[in-house]
């Protein structure tokens, strides 16, 4: 059995509910075809802190934030994907992403 391609995840400020797809970067609104893996309280977001140069990591569900990689749980590497994706695109009319990395920005360590 493979693993999915998308995840669930919900933006802890306005608390909408978006797909990312671990392979290609993209985030989308509406549920997306194939197998979802529903968010939880072992997921982890790995996000990326400029004015430290350093990786730090998010619970949405105990809305905790770490510098140090959390163990035995699953890490969406979302600073990554964001990254993958902003390569890959040209840019559109879309400010969903850059609202919700607005958002995210606030919850740093």
């Amino acid at each position: 059995m493979s693993a999915p391609e998308w995840v669930e995840i919900v933006e802890p400020i306005t608390k909408v509910t978006m797909y990312a797809n671990l392979t290609t970067g993209e985030c989308v609104r509406e549920v997306p075809p194939g197998k979802v893996k529903k968010m939880d309280e072992n997921q982890w977001w790995e996000l990326f802190d400029r004015e430290n140069s350093r990786f730090y990591y998010y619970n949405a569900t105990s809305q905790r934030t770490e510098w140090h990689k959390p163990q035995n749980c699953d890490i969406i590497p979302l600073a990554k994907l964001w990254t993958l994706k902003q390569n890959t695109e040209v840019r559109d009319n879309d400010d969903s992403r850059s609202h919700v990395k607005r958002n995210l920005y606030l919850l740093k360590p």
